[in-house]
């Protein structure tokens, strides 16, 4: 992430999946198909995040349906 890559700020929350490619299927003519990656997101700092997510600074998990400022730490 830009702002956890450059230290402007305290990233919490949790891991993020780690689906970070694009990728292009196409039909092949026997009814097959070929899925092709055309391309990847990296953090700033070039940063593959495919398959491991980004990590958090603070790792804090929040529910859905509960306003995310009440699941910061009590530090912020």
């Amino acid at each position: 992430m830009l702002t956890q890559d450059n230290g402007r700020a305290t990233v919490v929350g949790s891991t993020t999946y780690g689906k970070a490619v694009i990728q292009t299927v196409s039909a092949l003519s026997d009814g097959s198909g070929v899925v092709v990656t055309t391309a990847r997101y990296e953090t700033p700092k070039r940063t593959n995040i495919n398959l491991s997510g980004i990590k958090p600074d603070v790792e804090k998990e929040c529910p859905s349906k509960v306003d995310a400022t009440q699941c910061l730490p009590s530090s912020f």
